[in-house]
């Protein structure tokens, strides 16, 4: 079963990268996406942690490792305020600091400077 999670994973990280040019990154537990929007504009498109782990502070770890690996200095987020799991997001994002930028889409846009 863990080589087929990793092919799945390969698997999907190649979907990413071709038809969002968004890249993926996996912990145990847990997977981030992302795309730079530009040199400096981290936009980080999904979070998921198991649900066991969530509350451990796994998604701040990940997206702190994603914006010092990408230098980021201001990271960007989105939430679908239809879903289910929207008012957890946004209590999530919140906590990592981020502050309502505005609302088009049908996305509630966050934001974050990275000092």
């Amino acid at each position: 079963p863990i080589t087929q999670n990793r092919f799945l994973m390969k698997l999907y990280k190649q979907y990413l990268k071709e038809r969002c040019q968004q890249e993926l990154y996996c912990v145990p537990h847990g997977f981030l996406t992302y795309e730079m929007v530009d040199a400096h504009t981290l936009y980080i498109a999904d979070i998921y942690i198991e649900p066991e782990y969530r509350r451990t502070g796994l998604a701040t770890v990940m997206a702190d490792t994603i914006v010092k690996q990408t230098g980021a200095k201001l990271v960007l987020g989105t939430i679908d305020p239809n879903v289910p799991s929207a008012h957890d997001s946004l209590l999530v994002l919140l906590a990592y600091g981020m502050v309502l930028d505005g609302y088009d889409h049908n996305l509630l846009r966050l934001k974050k400077d990275v000092k």
